[in-house]
């Protein structure tokens, strides 16, 4: 909740429903969790992060955690994902299927 409101603004307001976690190739893992927010991506304030850019410049720029935000069909949403993070739809799915979410 903390990550979702640090990187868009955005509050969810009610419990969250456990997905579990993936793993990326890069090793990274990801937990991930599913809650009823309904929100306008036009809304996305995003927070940022800064980082030496050039790189070796000794520079400290800027740069915002989410560029743009944007609600998807569930395949569609797979597509533009990182496919490792794919069964996390699939899950939600399921659990909403089953009167979880």
């Amino acid at each position: 909740m903390r990550e979702l409101r640090e990187e868009t603004g955005w509050v969810v307001p009610g419990p969250l429903l456990p997905l579990g976690t993936v793993q990326l190739k890069s090793g990274k893992v990801i937990h991930g969790f599913g809650a009823a927010l309904d929100v306008d991506p036009a809304t996305l304030v995003s927070g940022h992060f800064a980082l030496e850019w050039p790189r070796g410049s000794g520079l400290q720029r800027s740069f915002p955690e989410v560029d743009r935000a944007a609600w998807f069909d569930p395949e569609e949403a797979k597509r533009r994902l990182n496919p490792a993070q794919g069964p996390l739809v699939d899950r939600l799915l399921l659990a909403v299927a089953r009167g979880g979410a």
